[in-house]
Protein backbone atom coordinates (compact mmCIF):
# COMPACT_ATOMS: atom_id res chain seq x y z
CA UNK A 1 0.00 0.00 0.00
CA UNK A 2 1.24 3.67 -0.83
CA UNK A 3 -0.96 6.18 0.19
CA UNK A 4 -4.03 5.28 -1.68
CA UNK A 5 -2.39 3.35 -3.92
CA UNK A 6 -2.39 -0.50 -3.87
CA UNK A 7 0.21 -2.13 -5.90
CA UNK A 8 -0.08 -5.60 -7.40
CA UNK A 9 3.13 -7.40 -9.18
CA UNK A 10 3.77 -10.89 -10.37
CA UNK A 11 2.06 -14.02 -9.35
CA UNK A 12 0.88 -17.28 -10.01
CA UNK A 13 -2.59 -18.70 -11.84
CA UNK A 14 -3.41 -21.26 -14.19
CA UNK A 15 -0.03 -22.43 -14.78
CA UNK A 16 1.24 -19.23 -15.81
CA UNK A 17 3.88 -16.52 -14.49
CA UNK A 18 3.05 -13.30 -14.63
CA UNK A 19 5.12 -10.11 -14.21
CA UNK A 20 2.30 -7.45 -14.57
CA UNK A 21 2.27 -4.37 -12.50
CA UNK A 22 -1.19 -2.58 -11.39
CA UNK A 23 -2.24 0.11 -9.60
CA UNK A 24 -5.36 0.10 -7.81
CA UNK A 25 -6.78 3.32 -6.68
CA UNK A 26 -8.87 2.95 -3.70
CA UNK A 27 -9.99 6.40 -3.57
CA UNK A 28 -11.81 6.45 -7.80
CA UNK A 29 -11.87 2.30 -7.56
CA UNK A 30 -10.02 2.08 -10.59
CA UNK A 31 -7.47 -0.20 -11.91
CA UNK A 32 -4.58 1.13 -14.16
CA UNK A 33 -1.78 -1.80 -15.74
CA UNK A 34 1.99 0.07 -15.30
CA UNK A 35 3.56 -1.15 -18.74
CA UNK A 36 6.80 1.92 -18.80
CA UNK A 37 9.08 1.91 -15.87
CA UNK A 38 12.40 4.05 -15.12
CA UNK A 39 14.93 2.14 -17.22
CA UNK A 40 14.64 2.01 -20.61
CA UNK A 41 16.12 -0.92 -22.74
CA UNK A 42 16.38 0.39 -26.27
CA UNK A 43 16.81 -1.95 -29.35
CA UNK A 44 19.98 -1.52 -31.33
CA UNK A 45 18.23 0.92 -34.22
CA UNK A 46 17.25 3.50 -31.27
CA UNK A 47 20.36 6.25 -31.42
CA UNK A 48 20.53 9.84 -30.96
CA UNK A 49 21.04 11.79 -34.26
CA UNK A 50 22.32 14.44 -32.45
CA UNK A 51 25.34 12.71 -30.96
CA UNK A 52 26.05 11.19 -34.71
CA UNK A 53 26.07 14.88 -36.19
CA UNK A 54 27.85 16.16 -33.37
CA UNK A 55 30.87 13.91 -34.13
CA UNK A 56 30.79 13.31 -37.49
CA UNK A 57 32.52 16.95 -39.63
CA UNK A 58 31.33 15.52 -42.82
CA UNK A 59 27.45 16.20 -41.60
CA UNK A 60 26.44 19.26 -43.00
CA UNK A 61 23.52 21.05 -42.02
CA UNK A 62 21.53 21.52 -45.42
CA UNK A 63 20.19 25.62 -46.38
CA UNK A 64 16.81 26.29 -48.31
CA UNK A 65 16.61 25.95 -51.23
CA UNK A 66 17.96 28.76 -53.66
CA UNK A 67 15.92 31.19 -55.64
CA UNK A 68 14.79 30.19 -59.24
CA UNK A 69 16.42 32.54 -62.18
CA UNK A 70 14.55 34.22 -64.11
CA UNK A 71 15.04 35.68 -67.40
CA UNK A 72 16.64 39.43 -67.90
CA UNK A 73 15.95 39.66 -71.47
CA UNK A 74 12.83 38.35 -73.65
CA UNK A 75 13.60 36.10 -76.19
CA UNK A 76 11.52 33.82 -78.99
CA UNK A 77 10.52 31.40 -76.53
CA UNK A 78 11.50 33.13 -73.41
CA UNK A 79 9.90 36.18 -72.01
CA UNK A 80 11.91 38.66 -69.89
CA UNK A 81 10.96 37.58 -66.20
CA UNK A 82 9.84 34.29 -67.03
CA UNK A 83 11.10 31.04 -64.90
CA UNK A 84 14.23 29.48 -66.65
CA UNK A 85 14.16 25.47 -67.56
CA UNK A 86 15.44 23.58 -64.85
CA UNK A 87 18.88 22.74 -66.44
CA UNK A 88 19.73 26.64 -66.40
CA UNK A 89 18.99 27.02 -62.75
CA UNK A 90 21.62 26.76 -60.22
CA UNK A 91 22.43 23.62 -58.37
CA UNK A 92 19.26 21.78 -60.05
CA UNK A 93 20.86 20.16 -63.32
CA UNK A 94 18.69 17.37 -63.98
CA UNK A 95 19.78 14.29 -65.82
CA UNK A 96 19.61 15.16 -68.95
CA UNK A 97 19.06 11.03 -70.24
CA UNK A 98 16.90 10.07 -67.32
CA UNK A 99 15.59 12.88 -66.24
CA UNK A 100 15.56 12.64 -62.63
CA UNK A 101 18.19 14.08 -59.86
CA UNK A 102 19.98 11.90 -57.59
CA UNK A 103 19.00 13.91 -54.36
CA UNK A 104 19.86 13.01 -51.20
CA UNK A 105 19.86 9.35 -50.50
CA UNK A 106 19.39 6.97 -47.11
CA UNK A 107 22.22 4.77 -47.90
CA UNK A 108 24.78 6.11 -50.77
CA UNK A 109 26.24 2.33 -50.56
CA UNK A 110 23.20 0.92 -51.65
CA UNK A 111 21.96 3.27 -53.56
CA UNK A 112 25.04 2.82 -56.27
CA UNK A 113 24.59 -0.76 -55.79
CA UNK A 114 21.04 -0.57 -57.01
CA UNK A 115 22.50 2.01 -59.73
CA UNK A 116 25.13 -0.75 -60.99
CA UNK A 117 22.77 -2.99 -61.06
CA UNK A 118 20.38 -0.95 -63.48
CA UNK A 119 22.84 0.65 -65.94
CA UNK A 120 25.33 -1.98 -66.42
CA UNK A 121 24.41 -4.08 -68.97
CA UNK A 122 26.60 -7.05 -70.29
CA UNK A 123 29.68 -9.05 -69.82
CA UNK A 124 32.50 -9.52 -72.28
CA UNK A 125 36.49 -10.66 -71.77
CA UNK A 126 39.14 -7.94 -71.60
CA UNK A 127 42.69 -8.53 -72.88
CA UNK A 128 43.54 -10.81 -70.51
CA UNK A 129 40.36 -13.12 -70.64
CA UNK A 130 38.80 -11.67 -67.51
CA UNK A 131 34.66 -11.47 -67.64
CA UNK A 132 34.58 -7.62 -67.84
CA UNK A 133 30.87 -5.11 -67.35
CA UNK A 134 30.00 -3.54 -70.76
CA UNK A 135 28.13 -0.29 -69.22
CA UNK A 136 25.88 1.89 -70.68
CA UNK A 137 26.29 6.16 -69.81
CA UNK A 138 26.75 6.72 -66.05
CA UNK A 139 23.92 9.63 -65.35
CA UNK A 140 25.06 13.28 -64.99
CA UNK A 141 22.30 14.17 -62.51
CA UNK A 142 23.65 17.09 -60.14
CA UNK A 143 22.78 16.33 -56.47
CA UNK A 144 21.18 19.50 -55.28
CA UNK A 145 22.27 19.58 -51.69
CA UNK A 146 23.43 21.39 -49.31
CA UNK A 147 20.57 23.77 -50.94
CA UNK A 148 17.75 20.98 -49.94
CA UNK A 149 16.46 21.69 -47.44
CA UNK A 150 12.63 20.68 -47.02
CA UNK A 151 12.62 21.49 -42.68
CA UNK A 152 14.73 22.77 -40.30
CA UNK A 153 17.39 20.34 -38.51
CA UNK A 154 18.17 18.72 -41.73
CA UNK A 155 21.54 17.24 -41.98
CA UNK A 156 23.55 15.39 -44.95
CA UNK A 157 27.09 14.11 -46.23
CA UNK A 158 28.44 14.00 -49.21
CA UNK A 159 29.96 10.82 -50.07
CA UNK A 160 32.36 9.24 -53.12
CA UNK A 161 31.19 5.74 -53.67
CA UNK A 162 32.85 3.70 -56.25
CA UNK A 163 31.06 2.98 -59.49
CA UNK A 164 33.19 0.81 -61.49
CA UNK A 165 37.12 1.11 -61.57
CA UNK A 166 37.21 4.81 -63.12
CA UNK A 167 34.42 6.01 -62.11
CA UNK A 168 33.57 7.63 -58.85
CA UNK A 169 30.16 8.81 -58.09
CA UNK A 170 29.18 11.83 -55.32
CA UNK A 171 26.17 10.66 -53.87
CA UNK A 172 24.83 12.85 -50.58
CA UNK A 173 23.64 10.85 -48.02
CA UNK A 174 21.60 11.58 -44.91
CA UNK A 175 22.96 11.92 -41.59
CA UNK A 176 19.45 12.05 -39.69
CA UNK A 177 17.32 9.15 -39.49
CA UNK A 178 13.72 9.33 -38.85
CA UNK A 179 10.89 11.10 -41.00
CA UNK A 180 7.83 12.64 -40.19
CA UNK A 181 4.76 11.71 -42.49
CA UNK A 182 2.18 15.15 -42.70
CA UNK A 183 0.40 13.40 -45.42
CA UNK A 184 -0.64 10.12 -43.20
CA UNK A 185 -4.05 9.38 -42.98
CA UNK A 186 -4.99 11.69 -45.61
CA UNK A 187 -6.51 11.73 -48.95
CA UNK A 188 -3.87 11.54 -51.74
CA UNK A 189 -5.57 12.24 -55.26
CA UNK A 190 -3.56 15.45 -56.38
CA UNK A 191 -6.69 17.56 -56.83
CA UNK A 192 -7.17 21.34 -54.90
CA UNK A 193 -3.40 21.31 -53.98
CA UNK A 194 -3.35 17.79 -52.00
CA UNK A 195 -0.30 15.55 -52.81
CA UNK A 196 -0.28 12.38 -54.90
CA UNK A 197 2.00 10.84 -52.91
CA UNK A 198 2.79 10.52 -48.92
CA UNK A 199 5.19 12.68 -48.17
CA UNK A 200 8.15 12.35 -45.85
CA UNK A 201 10.65 14.60 -44.10
CA UNK A 202 13.74 13.77 -42.85
CA UNK A 203 14.50 15.01 -39.24
CA UNK A 204 17.13 14.07 -36.40
CA UNK A 205 16.14 11.63 -34.08
CA UNK A 206 16.18 11.08 -30.23
CA UNK A 207 16.93 8.30 -28.24
CA UNK A 208 13.28 8.70 -26.36
CA UNK A 209 9.98 6.04 -26.12
CA UNK A 210 8.05 6.77 -29.36
CA UNK A 211 10.40 7.64 -31.98
CA UNK A 212 10.92 6.26 -34.89
CA UNK A 213 13.48 2.91 -34.78
CA UNK A 214 12.84 3.41 -30.68
CA UNK A 215 8.95 2.21 -30.68
CA UNK A 216 9.60 -0.88 -30.12
CA UNK A 217 11.59 -0.62 -26.59
CA UNK A 218 11.37 -2.82 -23.49
CA UNK A 219 11.43 -1.96 -20.35
CA UNK A 220 13.79 -3.33 -17.27
CA UNK A 221 11.67 -4.69 -14.92
CA UNK A 222 10.79 -7.43 -12.89
CA UNK A 223 10.29 -10.42 -14.65
CA UNK A 224 7.53 -13.05 -14.05
CA UNK A 225 7.82 -14.54 -10.82
CA UNK A 226 5.36 -15.74 -7.86
CA UNK A 227 5.82 -16.29 -4.03
CA UNK A 228 8.52 -13.63 -3.90
CA UNK A 229 9.10 -11.27 -0.68
CA UNK A 230 8.06 -7.95 -1.31
CA UNK A 231 9.06 -4.72 1.33
CA UNK A 232 7.31 -0.86 0.87
CA UNK A 233 9.89 1.57 2.36
CA UNK A 234 7.52 4.95 2.83
CA UNK A 235 8.70 8.42 2.67
CA UNK A 236 10.87 9.80 1.79
CA UNK A 237 11.90 6.72 -1.09
CA UNK A 238 8.05 5.23 -1.58
CA UNK A 239 10.19 2.28 -3.27
CA UNK A 240 9.02 -0.98 -3.80
CA UNK A 241 11.78 -4.09 -2.93
CA UNK A 242 11.04 -7.20 -4.31
CA UNK A 243 13.49 -10.18 -3.66
CA UNK A 244 13.14 -13.84 -4.74
CA UNK A 245 10.31 -15.90 -5.83
CA UNK A 246 9.41 -18.54 -8.94
CA UNK A 247 9.56 -17.79 -11.98
CA UNK A 248 10.63 -18.69 -15.47
CA UNK A 249 14.88 -18.78 -16.15
CA UNK A 250 14.00 -16.34 -19.16
CA UNK A 251 12.18 -13.39 -20.25
CA UNK A 252 8.42 -14.67 -20.73
CA UNK A 253 5.87 -12.34 -22.57
CA UNK A 254 2.71 -12.41 -20.47
CA UNK A 255 0.36 -10.58 -22.75
CA UNK A 256 -0.10 -14.08 -25.08
CA UNK A 257 -2.80 -16.94 -24.28
CA UNK A 258 -0.37 -19.31 -25.80
CA UNK A 259 1.81 -20.20 -22.83
CA UNK A 260 4.80 -22.68 -23.34
CA UNK A 261 6.27 -24.53 -21.36
CA UNK A 262 9.40 -23.20 -19.80
CA UNK A 263 12.29 -24.11 -17.34
CA UNK A 264 11.36 -22.32 -14.09
CA UNK A 265 13.90 -22.11 -10.92
CA UNK A 266 14.05 -20.21 -7.78
CA UNK A 267 15.33 -16.22 -8.34
CA UNK A 268 17.53 -14.58 -6.16
CA UNK A 269 17.47 -11.31 -7.75
CA UNK A 270 16.61 -7.69 -5.91
CA UNK A 271 14.38 -5.65 -7.38
CA UNK A 272 13.82 -1.98 -6.58
CA UNK A 273 10.77 -0.01 -7.85
CA UNK A 274 10.41 3.46 -7.13
CA UNK A 275 6.69 4.08 -6.93
CA UNK A 276 7.49 8.26 -7.36
CA UNK A 277 10.34 7.32 -10.02
CA UNK A 278 9.85 7.92 -13.81
CA UNK A 279 12.12 7.89 -17.03
CA UNK A 280 14.47 10.73 -17.25
CA UNK A 281 12.95 12.06 -14.13
CA UNK A 282 10.24 13.44 -16.74
CA UNK A 283 13.61 14.96 -19.05
CA UNK A 284 13.32 18.14 -16.08
CA UNK A 285 10.19 19.32 -17.97
CA UNK A 286 7.56 18.24 -15.79
CA UNK A 287 6.10 15.88 -12.34
CA UNK A 288 6.36 12.38 -12.21
CA UNK A 289 3.29 11.62 -10.44
CA UNK A 290 2.83 7.61 -8.94
CA UNK A 291 5.52 6.69 -11.52
CA UNK A 292 3.59 9.17 -14.55
CA UNK A 293 5.08 12.30 -15.67
CA UNK A 294 2.61 15.15 -15.76
CA UNK A 295 4.06 17.48 -18.71
CA UNK A 296 4.63 21.12 -17.97
CA UNK A 297 2.90 23.56 -20.81
CA UNK A 298 5.00 23.24 -23.69
CA UNK A 299 6.36 19.63 -23.90
CA UNK A 300 4.56 16.14 -23.98
CA UNK A 301 5.72 12.84 -24.79
CA UNK A 302 6.13 9.75 -22.25
CA UNK A 303 9.05 11.50 -20.62
CA UNK A 304 8.47 14.96 -21.28
CA UNK A 305 11.32 15.31 -24.05
CA UNK A 306 9.28 16.84 -27.36
CA UNK A 307 8.52 20.09 -27.73
CA UNK A 308 4.86 21.27 -28.22
CA UNK A 309 3.87 23.17 -31.64
CA UNK A 310 1.84 25.51 -32.12
CA UNK A 311 -1.83 24.17 -32.39
CA UNK A 312 -0.85 21.85 -29.74
CA UNK A 313 -3.30 21.14 -27.31
CA UNK A 314 -2.81 18.11 -24.67
CA UNK A 315 -5.04 16.46 -21.71
CA UNK A 316 -4.37 13.39 -19.40
CA UNK A 317 -7.36 10.59 -19.37
CA UNK A 318 -8.57 8.75 -16.76
CA UNK A 319 -5.65 6.21 -17.34
CA UNK A 320 -2.72 8.95 -17.06
CA UNK A 321 -2.15 8.77 -20.70
CA UNK A 322 -1.53 12.03 -22.54
CA UNK A 323 -3.67 12.84 -25.66
CA UNK A 324 -2.28 15.49 -27.71
CA UNK A 325 -3.39 16.94 -31.18
CA UNK A 326 -0.69 19.28 -32.66
CA UNK A 327 -0.64 22.24 -35.11
CA UNK A 328 -4.77 22.67 -34.64
CA UNK A 329 -6.59 25.10 -35.71
CA UNK A 330 -10.22 26.32 -34.91
CA UNK A 331 -12.43 29.06 -36.81
CA UNK A 332 -12.58 28.42 -40.79
CA UNK A 333 -13.27 25.29 -42.34
CA UNK A 334 -11.27 24.85 -45.53
CA UNK A 335 -12.94 23.46 -48.62
CA UNK A 336 -11.47 22.68 -51.98
CA UNK A 337 -11.72 25.81 -54.25
CA UNK A 338 -11.90 28.28 -51.57
CA UNK A 339 -10.64 31.17 -52.22
CA UNK A 340 -8.97 34.52 -50.36
CA UNK A 341 -11.29 35.77 -47.57
CA UNK A 342 -10.27 38.60 -44.86
CA UNK A 343 -11.46 39.46 -41.15
CA UNK A 344 -11.77 35.14 -40.13
CA UNK A 345 -10.93 35.03 -36.58
CA UNK A 346 -8.61 32.00 -35.39
CA UNK A 347 -9.16 30.21 -32.17
CA UNK A 348 -7.21 27.45 -30.65
CA UNK A 349 -8.69 23.54 -30.19
CA UNK A 350 -10.60 22.88 -27.29
CA UNK A 351 -11.18 19.63 -25.49
CA UNK A 352 -14.83 18.87 -25.32
CA UNK A 353 -16.10 16.31 -22.74
CA UNK A 354 -19.67 14.63 -24.11
CA UNK A 355 -22.08 12.71 -22.18
CA UNK A 356 -20.39 9.99 -22.15
CA UNK A 357 -17.28 11.29 -20.71
CA UNK A 358 -15.22 10.60 -24.01
CA UNK A 359 -12.95 13.45 -24.68
CA UNK A 360 -12.51 14.87 -28.32
CA UNK A 361 -11.29 17.84 -29.87
CA UNK A 362 -12.87 20.81 -31.93
CA UNK A 363 -11.22 22.27 -35.06
CA UNK A 364 -8.59 20.93 -37.20
CA UNK A 365 -5.07 19.42 -37.55
CA UNK A 366 -3.50 20.07 -41.57
CA UNK A 367 -0.34 18.67 -39.96
CA UNK A 368 2.08 16.57 -37.43
CA UNK A 369 4.54 17.59 -34.66
CA UNK A 370 7.90 17.50 -35.58
CA UNK A 371 8.90 17.21 -31.79
CA UNK A 372 11.17 20.27 -31.36
CA UNK A 373 8.38 22.75 -31.67
CA UNK A 374 8.10 22.91 -36.24
CA UNK A 375 4.73 21.97 -37.77
CA UNK A 376 5.33 19.89 -40.58
CA UNK A 377 2.26 20.74 -43.00
CA UNK A 378 0.30 18.53 -45.76
CA UNK A 379 -0.22 20.38 -48.73
CA UNK A 380 -1.52 22.88 -49.57
CA UNK A 381 -1.08 23.97 -45.62
CA UNK A 382 1.40 26.47 -44.54
CA UNK A 383 2.08 28.75 -41.47
CA UNK A 384 3.20 27.92 -38.02
CA UNK A 385 0.80 25.89 -36.97
CA UNK A 386 -0.21 24.64 -40.71
CA UNK A 387 -3.78 26.53 -40.71
CA UNK A 388 -3.20 28.57 -44.15
CA UNK A 389 -4.12 27.41 -47.34
CA UNK A 390 -1.06 28.05 -49.92
CA UNK A 391 -1.27 29.89 -52.78
CA UNK A 392 -2.80 28.07 -56.09
CA UNK A 393 -0.24 26.64 -58.48
CA UNK A 394 2.99 28.88 -56.71
CA UNK A 395 1.29 31.66 -58.11
CA UNK A 396 2.27 30.51 -61.61
CA UNK A 397 6.06 31.59 -60.33
CA UNK A 398 4.62 35.08 -61.55
CA UNK A 399 4.57 36.64 -57.70
CA UNK A 400 5.35 36.07 -54.37
CA UNK A 401 2.60 34.65 -52.06
CA UNK A 402 0.87 36.49 -49.28
CA UNK A 403 0.26 34.08 -46.10
CA UNK A 404 -3.10 35.24 -44.79
CA UNK A 405 -5.23 33.31 -42.36
CA UNK A 406 -7.16 30.95 -43.88
CA UNK A 407 -6.84 31.34 -47.07
CA UNK A 408 -3.58 32.91 -48.79
CA UNK A 409 -3.26 35.07 -51.74
CA UNK A 410 -1.09 35.84 -54.76
CA UNK A 411 0.80 39.48 -55.22
CA UNK A 412 1.84 39.34 -59.06
CA UNK A 413 4.64 40.84 -60.59
CA UNK A 414 4.40 43.75 -62.90
CA UNK A 415 2.95 42.94 -65.88
CA UNK A 416 1.26 39.80 -64.31
CA UNK A 417 -2.70 39.18 -62.77
CA UNK A 418 -5.08 37.19 -62.01
CA UNK A 419 -6.18 34.74 -59.14
CA UNK A 420 -2.71 32.82 -58.84
CA UNK A 421 -1.23 35.64 -61.36
CA UNK A 422 -1.19 33.33 -64.74
CA UNK A 423 -2.25 36.12 -67.09
CA UNK A 424 0.19 38.06 -68.95
CA UNK A 425 -0.85 42.02 -69.75
CA UNK A 426 0.22 43.05 -73.48
CA UNK A 427 2.46 46.00 -74.36
CA UNK A 428 -0.06 49.12 -74.26
CA UNK A 429 -2.84 46.90 -74.49
CA UNK A 430 -2.36 46.47 -77.72
CA UNK A 431 -2.97 49.93 -78.74
CA UNK A 432 -6.60 48.84 -78.70
CA UNK A 433 -8.67 49.00 -81.27
CA UNK A 434 -5.85 48.08 -83.64
CA UNK A 435 -5.53 44.91 -82.09
CA UNK A 436 -6.31 42.42 -78.81
CA UNK A 437 -4.69 40.74 -76.25
CA UNK A 438 -4.02 37.30 -75.52
CA UNK A 439 -3.67 37.04 -71.77
CA UNK A 440 -2.53 33.81 -71.97
CA UNK A 441 0.61 34.21 -74.13
CA UNK A 442 1.15 38.34 -73.34
CA UNK A 443 1.52 38.30 -77.63
CA UNK A 444 -0.86 40.63 -79.26
CA UNK A 445 -2.84 40.13 -82.18
CA UNK A 446 -3.36 42.73 -84.56
CA UNK A 447 -6.43 43.62 -86.25
CA UNK A 448 -6.62 45.44 -90.15
CA UNK A 449 -7.66 48.81 -91.04
CA UNK A 450 -9.19 49.89 -93.48
CA UNK A 451 -7.46 52.13 -97.01
CA UNK A 452 -7.71 55.13 -95.60
CA UNK A 453 -7.67 56.41 -99.22
CA UNK A 454 -11.50 54.84 -99.46
CA UNK A 455 -11.10 52.16 -101.31
CA UNK A 456 -13.03 49.25 -100.78
CA UNK A 457 -10.81 46.07 -102.20
CA UNK A 458 -7.58 46.93 -100.06
CA UNK A 459 -7.11 46.96 -96.36
CA UNK A 460 -3.96 46.66 -93.80
CA UNK A 461 -2.85 45.06 -90.70
CA UNK A 462 -1.61 47.22 -87.89
CA UNK A 463 2.03 45.71 -86.93
CA UNK A 464 4.63 45.97 -84.11
CA UNK A 465 4.52 43.83 -80.98
CA UNK A 466 1.23 46.77 -79.85
CA UNK A 467 0.04 46.55 -83.15
CA UNK A 468 0.92 50.27 -82.76
CA UNK A 469 2.09 50.90 -86.41
CA UNK A 470 0.75 50.63 -90.43
CA UNK A 471 3.25 49.60 -93.16
CA UNK A 472 4.41 52.35 -95.13
CA UNK A 473 3.09 52.38 -98.56
CA UNK A 474 5.69 52.33 -101.42
CA UNK A 475 2.83 52.93 -103.97
CA UNK A 476 -1.16 53.23 -103.96
CA UNK A 477 -3.92 52.95 -106.32
CA UNK A 478 -4.08 54.68 -109.37
CA UNK A 479 -7.48 56.78 -108.98
CA UNK A 480 -10.22 55.80 -111.03
CA UNK A 481 -11.93 58.83 -111.68
CA UNK A 482 -11.23 62.54 -111.82
CA UNK A 483 -13.11 62.87 -108.16
CA UNK A 484 -9.63 60.64 -107.07
CA UNK A 485 -7.31 63.13 -108.96
CA UNK A 486 -8.83 66.06 -107.14
CA UNK A 487 -8.54 65.35 -104.20
CA UNK A 488 -4.85 63.97 -104.42
CA UNK A 489 -4.22 67.36 -106.29
CA UNK A 490 -5.73 69.34 -103.38
CA UNK A 491 -3.77 67.33 -100.55
CA UNK A 492 -0.94 68.28 -102.67
CA UNK A 493 -1.30 71.56 -102.84
CA UNK A 494 -2.32 72.14 -98.74
CA UNK A 495 0.84 70.40 -97.82
CA UNK A 496 2.83 72.37 -99.82
CA UNK A 497 1.41 75.56 -98.86
CA UNK A 498 1.68 74.37 -94.93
Amino acid sequence: MSEDILILHGGYYDKRFFNDTYYYFIETNRWLRKTEYVEADFPRGCIDDFEVIQHDPTCIKLTDPAKLVRSDKSTGAIRYQEVLPFKDQNGYTPDSKHSHYFGIVDDAELFVHEMREKYLEDKVRDEKGNLVWIQSDVPDGTPIAPAAATGPRQYARLRQVQYNQTTLLDVWEWCVTAKGEPTRDRLLDGRHGRGSDSIFLAQPKRKSPGWDGCRDLLWKHPQSRSGHASIFIDAPHHALLIYGGLGHVGEIDSSTYEWPTEETKVLDDLWTFGIFDCHKNCSQHGICLNGFCRCDPGYYGLDCSNITCPGTTCHYDQDQVQQCTHCCQDGHIHKDGDTYIGGVRKDQCRIIDDQYETLSFTGTSEGVCDGFGTCQCAPPFLGDDCSIKNCRHNCSFNGHCSLEYPVSRCICKDGYFGEHCQHVFCLNNCSYPNGFCDFSTGECGCNTSADPLGSDDRSETWHGEDCSFLEIWASGHRPKSVLGWLVITVAAVALNFY
